[in-house]
């Protein structure tokens, strides 16, 4: 069932109603859907467009296969019994089976209420909880657990943005039952979000950890995607208005149609300056947040962003990205790790000029160094793959941060492989790795999870730029280890 409502819903030979016609032989699909739309107004929610469509196939196929038996773990009807989406899907079911005179199984009412634990529901940010939830301290001292990391690693103070916490909540909710139901999700919009908000998205890398030690699932590329989204919007909404200023060649009327795009797609930009080059100066920089140009101005600034003589997507991407870079904390260039971090790193676990074939041969060699001197277990390197298999750890530039189940570490370190030529990372992309930082991470206590922070709050400006790294990989294995823990 699980296949057919993926290719119900995903695909380009049929719409929705065509593909359940093609399963659901002379099933009234249009009282199911009725039935679907009273369960959503008799508890109060409402479904995002693709969960109800989701319910409404699985639904139909609970009628049009019900002779067709279902079997589910023990595991999950005790689990899904004790929430609500159980009494949702009873409700559901009470309603098809009148109107159908049938008779649904309580299999196939703990299967629809697994669905509706996965699904994900629209949030009135008016309320302050979505009440069709049950939410218990746990879930929401972890959400706090969230914003507070995340605020630690970016120097910006997110832990009383309420619309991000009650946005988190509503969503983490059902992420962790698709998660641990290993409901994978569709992606259409990850790689764009890894793509567009390539910082913020390796930020949200410092949270897979914690979903570890709170609940013990491995988060997928899909579900940080996402929350990634939340966390820029809720950057967003602390940096504040924009002073721009367009120093440009060109005509009013072109000048006219910039000013109008940039603030179409950038609402944060509160007013836009018209300069020509040749009354700009060097002195002007100063007076705004950004400077586009459609000219070569002769200087070199961080202000500065230039873009073609026809603003296209590609420049507006341009202008937004530098928005973003400007807008963060940038770390003092003579910051290193902290004292706490100073263990993490072993001279003998920096390996440069590495040549291998591919992602497993590197792992092997990586894991079974930190095996042989005694840092992880034997079962450590087994659960770097499993968790490859669900995740991509692949985080831009070239960089890849690959790392295990926690419970199998001995003592934590990070072992690090500048290969001799990039391999492919992830087969269904392309990305090429040639950079790698294997984390072994060990988490009992509150003192390991803030190392673990305070690692990550300067690891992610060491490897921010292509720069960066090759002044990286310019320096010796005694030199980087002396880089890094000075």
């Amino acid at each position: 069932r699980l296949a057919i409502c993926h290719i119900v819903l995903h695909n380009d030979l049929y719409d929705l109603n065509e593909g359940l016609r093609v399963f659901c032989p002379g099933t009234d699909l249009e009282a199911i859907s009725h039935c679907v739309s009273a369960m959503e107004n008799g508890w109060n929610f409402k479904f995002t467009e693709e969960s109800f469509h989701s319910i409404l196939v699985y639904a139909a196929l609970s009628v049009a296969r019900r002779r067709r038996k279902l079997k589910l773990s023990e595991t999950e009807c005790r689990t899904v019994i004790q929430y609500n989406e159980y009494n949702w899907a009873q409700s559901l079911f009470q309603m098809i089976d009148r109107k159908f005179g049938i008779s649904t199984g309580e299999e196939e009412i703990a299967f629809l209420a697994v669905q509706l634990l996965c699904s994900g529901r629209l949030h009135d940010f008016s309320a302050e909880e979505n009440n069709a939830y049950r939410y218990d301290e746990k879930m929401k001292g972890f959400i706090r657990k969230i914003i507070s990391v995340i605020s630690e690693v970016l120097n910006v103070d997110l832990t009383q943005d309420e619309e991000l916490y009650y946005g988190l909540l509503n969503h983490i909710r059902p992420a962790i039952f698709r998660m641990r139901f290993e409901k994978h999700g569709t992606k259409p919009l990850t790689d764009f979000i890894k793509e567009e908000y390539k910082d913020t998205f390796r930020v949200s890398w410092t949270l897979s950890i914690l979903f570890e030690e709170y609940y013990g699932i491995n988060i997928s590329s899909t579900e940080l995607s996402y929350i990634t989204l939340y966390i820029q919007s809720a950057l967003e909404r602390v940096a504040g208005p924009v002073r721009l200023a367009l120093v440009t060649e060109l005509g009013m009327g072109l000048n006219q149609m910039f000013c109008n795009k940039i603030r179409q797609t950038i609402p944060r930009v509160e007013s836009i300056a018209i300069l020509s080059v040749h009354e700009f100066r060097s002195e002007i920089l100063g007076q705004y947040d950004l400077i586009v140009t459609t000219s070569d101005l002769g200087i070199s600034s961080e202000k500065l962003v230039q873009i073609g003589a026809l603003l296209n997507d590609s420049g507006v991407a341009q202008i937004n990205a530098r928005l973003r870079q400007l807008g963060k904390r940038k770390l003092d260039g003579r910051r290193r790790f902290d004292v706490s971090c100073h263990s993490l790193f072993d001279p003998k676990l920096i390996f440069r000029d590495v040549a291998v074939q591919d992602k497993r041969e590197l792992i092997e060699m990586l894991s079974q160094a930190l095996t042989s001197m005694g840092y992880v277990t034997e079962k450590y390197g087994a659960t770097i793959f499993k968790r490859e298999k669900t995740v991509s750890t692949y985080i831009g530039n070239g960089v890849a941060i690959p790392h295990g189940n926690s419970a199998y570490v001995n003592d934590s370190k990070v072992a690090i492989a500048f290969l001799r030529e990039g391999i492919i990372w992830n087969e269904k992309e392309s990305e090429k790795v040639d950079t790698v930082f294997l984390l072994a991470f060990r988490i009992e206590n509150q003192d390991n999870s803030r190392r673990v922070q305070q690692f990550y709050k300067v690891f992610l400006e060491l490897i921010d730029t292509d720069e960066s790294i090759r002044y990286l990989k310019s320096l010796s294995a005694e030199e980087l280890y002396k880089y890094l823990v000075q």
